[in-house]
């Protein structure tokens, strides 16, 4: 990899320089969640506490971030999902992967605004803790949603970063000077978040219109469930998703329909609040003329479609180009008025708790219930059924016939492939034969340097 490399003496003259120049005040104080708003009056009474939580949902929906758009569109061109075409120096680097730690994008459209959120988390969590003005199922509600946000941003930073600061309090001046926290110990925090938020959020969603744009039990389940499978307890992570597919109220939808706002598959949706834009998936993934997409579906991810799959003909676009793209979402931003909101960012989703289930039964050895698992989502896609063609497959084979189903029913989405790749060992391998650059250190991000000036404890990923 080509990277620049600093030592730490270096980082140590930056930060000499920045305190002696002026407006570095300025500079020391970028993330600084002090926000007025959330002060203790704030959850004395159920309008505005409701406001603060609602505040979480549009950070993560007004801007290109870790939550909106981010992390899948960045670690699709990172890993073997998706070819860049044009020559903008950001998605270059990734797709290079050969992101230098001085990248923008890693400062701005991951790191920093995923910490602002858990800010604003901190507090609400803070203020919800010390509060005992709201109604019971209103707190209960709030902390839930918080828990799991919080649970939500950590489980996607350390896939991407590895070990990063586990800030659970609201105290900026003690968040500001956190070292990188060991793995183990975000993992406890984020499963502690998740029991939690379980216990707390009610099955019904707490929206007009039941939209599911803000976490309910369900949602809280699953992503236990996909933390569990991340961490191979099998057993539990069958428990988990087995109490959604048996007791949530979702099924499976046609292709067209899966990222709609009206999803029935849907059990965790972001909703855009940008004017003009439904998902920022949609304007950045979809070209705006049909000659040539700037993301374009890799071979590899082209030929791993089988005859007949219906995600093929409803997920995928073409181009005049030949260029294939990302057609999941398909509705761009229009700045003319008047546009609606038809698709959600969908966060969480049934199919991929099929697919959850069907891995930890594999791995359990139960073979039968496991390739049920896996061809109900083949049955939706069209394709032929591993139960007819293949019955008494091998646990092994089992496992990458569901690897491959996983690649296509999740691709594009969230980061899937690329955490995939790494959790089933197989990153080396598939990336040393599709990027020229790979280094065995690549499998993490840099941290940004501006952190790094700005908190002396942090310390940078090995090779950058």
């Amino acid at each position: 990899m080509i990277t620049v490399k600093l030592s730490a003496n270096f980082y140590l003259v930056l930060l000499t320089i920045c305190m002696l120049l002026p407006g570095c005040d300025d500079l020391l104080d970028v993330g600084n969640p002090r926000d007025k708003v959330l002060d203790a009056d704030v959850f004395q009474n159920p309008d505005s506490a409701i406001a603060a939580i609602s505040g979480i949902y549009g950070a993560a929906s007004r801007t290109i971030n870790l939550l909106s758009g981010s992390t899948t569109i960045y670690s699709a061109i990172y890993s073997d999902e998706l070819t860049y075409t044009e020559t903008s120096s950001n998605p270059l680097e990734f797709f290079n992967t050969n992101i230098s730690p001085f990248s923008n994008t890693i400062e701005t459209n991951f790191w920093r605004d995923a910490y602002m959120m858990i800010y604003h988390i901190n507090s609400c969590i803070d203020g919800l803790d010390k509060t005992s003005s709201l109604p019971k199922q209103l707190k209960n509600q709030l902390t839930g949603e918080s828990r799991f946000m919080r649970a939500l941003i950590y489980f996607n930073m350390i896939q991407l970063f590895g070990e990063v600061p586990l800030a659970l309090k609201k105290d900026y001046r003690e968040n500001e000077l956190l070292g990188r926290t060991d793995i183990a110990t975000i993992k406890d925090a984020i499963r502690e978040d998740l029991l939690l938020a379980k216990t707390l959020l009610s099955e019904k969603y707490p929206t007009e219109k039941q939209e599911r744009v803000r976490p309910n039990k369900w949602a809280a389940v699953i992503l236990l469930a996909r933390f569990y499978l991340y961490t191979e307890q099998w057993q539990q992570a069958v428990n988990e998703t087995s109490e959604v597919l048996t007791s949530g109220p979702y099924s499976l939808e046609s292709p067209q329909n899966v990222f709609k706002a009206t999803s029935r598959e849907a059990i965790f949706q972001i909703r855009p609040e940008l004017p003009g834009y439904n998902t920022m998936e949609a304007n950045i993934l979809v070209p705006p003329t049909s000659v040539r997409p700037a993301y374009a579906l890799s071979a590899g991810l082209k030929a791993a479609f089988e005859p007949g799959d219906k995600r093929w003909s409803t997920w995928v676009g073409q181009s005049s180009s030949g260029l294939s793209y990302v057609y999941k979402y398909k509705v761009r931003a229009n700045f003319s008025g008047g546009l609606p909101l038809t698709e959600y960012n969908t966060v969480l989703r049934l199919g991929e708790a099929y697919l959850i289930r069907a891995e930890a039964r594999a791995n359990l050895r139960l073979l039968h219930s496991a390739i049920e698992d896996l061809d109900s989502i083949r049955n939706r896609a069209g394709l032929p059924l591993i139960s007819v063609t293949d019955p008494g497959i091998s646990a092994p084979l089992l496992l990458e016939k569901i690897y491959k189903e996983r690649r296509i029913e999740l691709f594009a989405e969230w980061g899937h492939r690329w955490f995939d790749l790494k959790r089933t060992g197989k990153v080396q391998e598939v990336m040393k034969a599709v990027k020229p650059n790979w280094d065995e250190t690549d499998i993490l991000w840099p941290i940004p340097v501006s952190q790094i000036i700005l908190n002396p404890l942090l310390t940078q990923n090995s090779g950058y």
